[in-house]
């Protein structure tokens, strides 16, 4: 077959590379028939230090890393574990790195200061490599957006060719819940491209959804040209049938300069689909994917589960709260990559027809080691239960301030938010620990908790917690409107 005529081509991270791409890692399960690869389908420019982790699926034309590669690939390749029975038989067994702990292929990669030390596969996040573009941006007014309404009013001034919006400098000041909004991609057509500064400021953007049909660029930015996009997180699902070229995170970048972002999603799409983006011609660095990159499916309605009679089945003894919400808000959350089967040998009646159920066994207390912050809570969601769920570890203000003496954020964002009326710390929560969708049959065995804001990892202490449990629909993957809260005490130990 003739490269000339691959009707589609698929990346994990990247369709196509003509550009630089540095210190970037996906976990992204890629499922596609032909035409696909781990990280970059094919690659004319340069790739140092990046890392596809996760399994490619395909029959023809599949490869762990890079199919086609004419341009320079540096100290990178896709990772296999030396005690797999099978090795994948993909096109590119040179890229493969084999090791038996992570430490191993870190060494093999020559990876630096980006990525984190206690993973050394996982890259190294957070405020401290958060970067700025003040310097670049001197005379520019900066544009703070807040709010879902400010955020979508900007695509659309953009969209319609507001040369002023295009080229203006943006900065997120909260997270975004676009409460399952079609998404109007940033930079429509290469006639209308963003060609400004976008800064997340390490804030998150989530669930969203991105149709591909009747648009030539489908992702969060569409067509970006010389523009600058850092520290975003985004959380969305991308159905890019019919579009030409998709990304998550951006579509098509010419000259861009994309650096400290991170994007979950689920991305169906065909021709040149990338995970994280679509074509690459501009400078892409400490970037990060995970999620699955696969064919396009037919488009599912989509039902909100107004189901009047929740039944929480609780197999350990702990109270629980359920609050409902007037709004139907949901995420497309993708299975997480750690659930395993579980054995599930109870028995039980079938819930009656069109109920929901939620069941849920648990550790009610968790010893987590202070040094890499992984603990066992040995979490099921047994086959009785009706819905597939997401786990959270929430901390309150109340309970860090007891325990450390302070929240983890800096002095301004503290004064800011108990400045807002109706703050109490003691229902003011942080989020710790957040897991994929585990869906029904499955389990998981460890969490590792995420440091706070500052960087500050819990210290050597007793501290209680709450684990709020999200319910999904298993069909769907809409999120239902019940949550669960359960309480936990969470005892972070030295090690022996």
């Amino acid at each position: 077959m003739k490269v000339a005529s691959y009707s589609n081509r698929i990346g994990g991270f990247v369709s196509s590379n003509a550009g630089i791409i540095k210190d970037c890692y996906t976990d992204a399960k890629v499922k596609y028939p032909c035409n696909a690869a781990g990280f970059a389908f094919e690659n004319t420019g340069e790739i140092e230090h990046s890392i596809s982790k996760s399994r490619t699926y395909g029959k023809e034309n599949i490869a762990g890393f890079c199919f086609r590669n004419k341009g320079v690939i540096k100290e990178s390749g896709w990772l296999w574990k030396a005690e797999a029975s099978k090795t994948p038989s993909y096109s590119d067994i040179s890229f493969a790195v084999e090791y038996r702990k992570p430490a191993d292929a870190a060494a093999k990669l020559g990876l630096g200061d980006a990525w984190s030390k206690t993973d050394p596969l996982a890259l190294n996040g957070g405020a401290e490599n958060t970067y700025s573009f003040d310097g670049e941006a001197e005379g520019m007014r900066v544009v703070e957006i807040g709010s879902a309404a400010a955020l979508c009013e900007i695509a659309k001034r953009i969209a319609a060719g507001d040369a002023d919006a295009a080229k203006a400098y943006y900065r997120l000041t909260a997270d975004i819940n676009l409460h399952g909004r079609k998404w109007l991609p940033i930079g429509l057509t290469d006639m209308t491209p963003f060609v400004g500064i976008f800064d997340g400021g390490g804030h998150r953007i989530l669930n969203f959804k991105i149709q591909g049909k009747g648009l030539d660029f489908a992702g969060f930015f569409g067509c970006v040209k010389g523009g600058r996009i850092a520290n975003l997180k985004l959380d969305c699902i991308v159905n890019a049938a019919g579009a030409n070229t998709a990304g998550a995170l951006c579509a098509v970048s010419e000259r861009g300069v994309i650096l400290n972002c991170g994007v979950v999603a689920r991305v169906c799409g065909e021709r040149c689909c990338g995970g994280f983006i679509g074509k690459n011609a501009g400078v892409i660095a400490k970037c990060s994917f995970a999620g699955t990159v696969a064919r396009p499916v037919a488009a599912a309605v989509f039902l909100f589960p107004l189901a009047a009679a929740v039944v929480l089945l609780l197999a350990v003894g702990v109270g629980i709260a359920v609050s409902r919400f007037a709004a139907s808000p949901w995420s497309p959350e993708v299975i997480d990559p750690n659930a395993r089967p579980i054995v599930d040998t109870g028995t039980y009646t079938p819930p009656p027809a069109g109920s929901n159920r939620i069941s849920f066994e648990m550790n009610q207390e968790i010893y987590v080691h202070s040094v890499t912050q992984v603990g066992q809570i040995d979490y099921v969601n047994p086959k009785r239960s009706t819905q597939d769920v997401v786990i959270r570890v929430l901390i309150s203000d109340a309970e860090l301030l007891r325990v450390l003496g302070k929240t983890g954020r800096s002095e301004k964002e503290q004064a800011a938010l108990e400045a807002e009326e109706g703050y109490d710390p003691e229902t003011s929560y942080q989020e710790l620990y957040r897991s994929g969708r585990i869906r029904i049959g499955y389990g998981i065995e460890d969490i590792k908790l995420s440091a706070l804001p500052d960087g500050t990892a819990l210290p050597v202490g007793d501290y209680e917690m709450l684990v709020a449990i999200d319910a999904y629909d298993p069909d769907t993957h809409e999120k239902s409107v019940v949550n669960a809260q359960a309480p936990i005490t969470v005892h972070v130990v030295a090690p022996e």
